[in-house]
């Protein structure tokens, strides 16, 4: 089994302005790699703290439902906010509530709360100093919109930045 961890990098010039990398096979007790990924975790938890906060004043019964979701161990994430919105039929699908309820909110959040992002070099830099190989985490997600010469562009640009490799397929079913 080989240790890993999915970093969000910013792109400027995509679509969202921001990719997934994964490192793979790295030290994961890496100082600088934890130091960085700890600020980033205590970032993204305040500022979720904060969404969820939001969220239950304008859906009331969105707090029950995620209290009936927590489970000792595990934190809650924005998709399982996503899911209970639809649930709770505040949205018609996932990426209804994602785009037009969630997003919104969580980019209203980033003045007060601001998550460190790092430039794509500098996710590959962590990566590798940590003994892993960076890899682009569903490119088709980020790419939705440009021809293969937009995305040749990009590959060309991230190998520049050290990037090892590209997920070339991902089922939504596995």
């Amino acid at each position: 089994i080989l240790p890993g961890v999915e970093i969000t990098a910013r792109c400027e010039g995509l679509p969202d302005g921001e990719i997934h990398i994964v490192g793979v096979g790295l030290n994961p007790f890496h100082v600088p790699l934890r130091k960085a990924l700890t600020r980033i975790r205590v970032a993204k938890a305040k500022r979720f703290n904060a969404l969820t906060k939001t969220l239950q004043e304008r859906y009331p019964q969105l707090k029950a439902q995620l209290f009936a979701m927590t489970r000792p161990g595990s934190e809650l994430q924005k998709w399982d906010v996503v899911r209970t919105l639809v649930a709770l039929h505040a949205a018609d699908s996932e990426r209804e509530a994602k785009r037009s309820i969630v997003d919104p909110i969580w980019r209203e959040l980033e003045a007060d709360i601001p998550i460190p992002i790092l430039n794509v070099d500098e996710v590959c830099q962590l990566i590798r100093q940590a003994g892993g190989v960076a890899i682009w985490a569903h490119p088709h997600e980020s790419v939705t919109e440009l021809d293969p010469e937009r995305l040749a562009h990009w590959l060309r640009q991230f190998k520049q930045a050290g990037l090892d490799g590209v997920e070339a397929h991902r089922s939504k079913l596995s």
